[in-house]
């Protein structure tokens, strides 16, 4: 049987669509009503960053052998800690994530996408309520973004952007997708594989 394997962060996740478990689990509503062959699976985590996926993703992805892996990572990458300069993976580094995991998803399918990070309401992210030396902003992650995207289209890889595609009310927190974000989501992500016929 075929397999779609979808890793990285919070959006990937999920978290906060209470009605349909993220524009993963949307997806995957769609292919079972669609009576497709493919199923799906959603490996998020919550705050992740591409440094913990690269410890994991390997082992979780050799294991179900997909046809096609989609990648929404690299915001939690983006945060910095009291000083702007204090990235948890900086953007060199994280560049050089990219093309790792690109790497390691190679061996696997060449059907490989990631999907953009999302803007943030800087007014909720700078500092975030949940604790007051974390900041996120929209400088860094379009800098992150753009670094994925300029990593993909080198090793020929999909990026598909999402950023203008979000308003402020698409998020939960200011940062993390809402039911109406995710739903966006998951109609861009449908129509480029439906485009790509990886469904």
């Amino acid at each position: 049987m075929r397999s779609i394997c979808v890793f990285g962060d919070n959006a990937a996740y999920g978290v906060f669509d209470h009605e349909k478990g993220g524009w993963a689990g949307r997806l995957r509503e769609y292919l079972d009503n669609h009576d497709t062959d493919l199923v799906l699976y959603n490996l998020g985590v919550l705050m992740e960053n591409t440094t913990d996926l690269l410890i994991r993703f390997e082992v979780e992805a050799t294991a179900r052998v997909p046809k096609v892996i989609i990648f929404q990572i690299g915001l939690h990458d983006s945060l910095y800690v009291d000083d702007e300069e204090n990235h948890p993976v900086p953007l060199k580094a994280f560049g050089r994530n990219i093309e790792r995991l690109i790497m390691a998803a190679q061996k696997i399918t060449p059907k490989i996408l990631f999907i953009g990070i999302n803007s943030v309401d800087e007014r909720k992210t700078m500092p975030t309520s949940w604790n007051k030396s974390i900041f996120f902003n929209n400088r860094n992650a379009t800098l992150y973004d753009s670094e994925i995207r300029k990593v993909a289209t080198e090793k020929g890889v999909a990026h598909l952007p999402v950023s203008d595609s979000l308003k402020v009310r698409d998020l939960e927190d200011g940062l993390c997708l809402n039911s109406k974000g995710h739903a966006k989501i998951f109609k861009l992500a449908k129509k480029f594989l439906e485009e790509k016929k990886w469904l």
